[in-house]
């Protein structure tokens, strides 16, 4: 007595292509924001190669992050997947001795999820939100302490902070 014919190649052909039209429209959205990021911010070359998805405003819609170096600044742009796609670009000096600037280059930036509680270290951070799903980014260059952005629930806009 044989066992139930089973068709396997049709279910994986469909999880492929279910994959690979995930991967396209992830690629889309982040072709899109980078579209988006130079129109706004065009004395900037963007980094391709660093762009993050995150949600970083929770409101359930993937948000870019890319950033823009040279010799002497780094700069960060996020592009919120909201309607309207708005746009937000900062820059932080390289190699200058103030507390918003960065040690050396080259910068990298990378996601950070924000299930921490950051008071011990730096005291009560106005409008940052512990979330064991939420996630952000930092923004790090050479030996000294790392930027960590936020999505300030106060305010509605990003933010960060730093040691």
């Amino acid at each position: 007595m044989e066992g139930p014919i089973m068709f396997v190649t049709p279910r994986r052909d469909l999880v492929t292509l279910a994959l690979a039209l995930l991967a396209t429209s992830v690629l889309a959205s982040e072709a899109d924001a980078l579209k988006q990021l130079q129109k706004a911010s065009p004395d900037h070359i963007w980094d391709r190669n660093s762009a993050l998805q995150i949600d970083i405003d929770s409101d359930g819609r993937p948000d870019c992050v890319f950033l823009s170096q040279d010799l002497k600044s780094a700069t960060v742009g996020l592009v919120l997947g909201q309607s309207g796609h708005r746009v937000l670009v900062q820059t932080f000096p390289i190699g200058d001795p103030s507390q918003d600037s960065l040690y050396a280059a080259p910068a990298r930036i990378g996601k950070e999820l924000l299930d921490y509680d950051p008071t011990d270290a730096t005291g009560p951070i106005s409008g940052f939100m512990r979330s064991k799903t939420g996630t952000a980014f930092i923004l790090s260059g050479g030996e000294c302490d790392v930027f960590h952005f936020f999505w300030n629930t106060k305010t509605n806009n990003l933010d960060w902070w730093r040691l």
